[in-house]
């Protein structure tokens, strides 16, 4: 993701859309897109984030490549789409983001929505989607593997 086009994009000044990273693995198969695929964020969806989930800042869009890459991988609510959970253990409290992607018939894929994770929610995603054999890609980090299967408290 190239900062200065994100920065441009976020400020208004670039209609986009942006390189928010690629499609690899296993996800590329699920989405039936070539791996490699460009994943695409919209003005659209830079618009409607700023509306519905305010707290997603500049930084939270410069963590998309780690997240895009390295967080577990679940089945979205439509054809051909995922749900990313990541947890960065690398921060106390733990930052946690959700990320839905989209494969469209012209086999491209958009950024639908970025918003803030709590725990409780991340762990009904993650063990559903373990429960249900169709966890397309663990979480890369271990300890955040770890938190994802322990008990609510």
């Amino acid at each position: 993701m190239d900062d200065v086009q994100l920065a441009n994009y976020v400020a208004g000044t670039d209609p986009g859309p942006v390189d928010a990273g690629s499609v690899l693995g296993a996800v590329s198969k699920y989405l039936a897109v070539p791996e490699g695929t460009r994943i695409l964020l919209s003005d659209y969806n830079l618009t409607k984030t700023k509306y519905r989930h305010p707290e997603i800042t500049f930084q939270d869009y410069q963590a998309l490549p780690q997240i895009l890459e390295k967080g577990f991988v679940a089945p979205g609510n439509k054809r051909r789409s995922v749900v990313i959970g990541y947890i960065d253990t690398d921060t106390k409290p733990y930052r946690l983001w959700s990320v839905s992607i989209k494969a469209t018939g012209e086999m491209q894929v958009y950024l639908t929505m970025i918003h803030a994770y709590n725990m409780k929610e991340a762990r009904r995603v993650y063990r559903r989607a373990k429960k249900r054999d169709n966890l397309i890609r663990d979480h890369e980090g271990q300890l955040a593997r770890y938190e994802l299967q322990r008990a609510s408290r």
